[in-house]
């Protein structure tokens, strides 16, 4: 698990540190583009969004756009090629919590990717306007199944300090709560501080080229605020 938990971060990192770089789909082999596609969905904002992006050789590679025949779907509908972050994506109302991205490439090779639905999370009701001493350890259960194999849950608490935010992860198969301890709570300052919670599935393409790809599904949860004392 730790191992997966490694490389999603290793793909965010890539993504973002590659978008100001790209080209168009037809100035590289077809089989050495490699897939990366993902639906999330946050409770916030009761939106999910459907993305897909496409890199030469590895996540870490120059971020391509698909040109003249290729296209990338999710559910028969088109994704829309967004050029400041250099990915493929589309906004749904409400939850949608799995679906199937059909890519197809210059070559006319069409690769299909189904993700089954992924599991919610949510925070306990008796959780909710909790307060939380930076002197001990605050343990955290939520509403949802316990974690399954390829799952990581991420916690962000943020105070009213800029630059304060922490982040805590859970990657144990079988949890079910996540513990946030004193070394974070420490580095928050008293009063109000806003929790949110996020659900991760990282899983292999089903179907894929030479340099393959991921799926993922995304589940974050709207945000509480908790009183933080000392």
């Amino acid at each position: 698990m730790y191992k997966s938990l490694f490389f999603a971060l290793l793909i965010g990192f890539a993504l973002f540190n590659s978008a100001c770089n790209r080209e168009d789909s037809s100035s590289v082999e077809q089989d050495r583009i490699w897939q990366l596609h993902e639906i999330a969905y946050d409770a916030e904002t009761d939106k999910t969004i459907a993305r897909s992006s496409f890199k030469f050789s590895n996540a870490f590679g120059t971020a391509l756009e698909l040109v003249d025949n290729a296209s990338a779907e999710f559910n028969n509908d088109l994704l829309d090629w967004k050029p400041v972050l250099a990915h493929y994506e589309r906004e749904y109302a409400g939850v949608v919590d799995s679906g199937t991205f059909v890519y197809n490439d210059l070559d006319g090779n069409t690769f299909t990717n189904v993700i089954n639905p992924i599991n919610p999370i949510a925070f306990s009701s008796t959780q909710i306007n909790d307060t939380i001493f930076k002197s001990a350890a605050y343990e955290l259960f939520w509403d949802g199944i316990p974690l399954e194999e390829n799952e990581y849950v991420i916690l962000t608490v943020n105070g009213d300090n800029e630059g304060d935010a922490r982040i805590v992860t859970q990657t144990d198969i079988g949890a079910s709560s996540i513990i946030i301890g004193t070394d974070k709570l420490e580095a928050l300052p008293e009063g109000m501080a806003r929790i949110e919670m996020e659900r991760v599935i990282l899983l292999d393409l089903d179907e894929g080229n030479d340099v393959g790809g991921n799926i993922q599904g995304k589940y974050k949860t709207a945000q509480i605020e908790v009183m933080i004392r000392n």
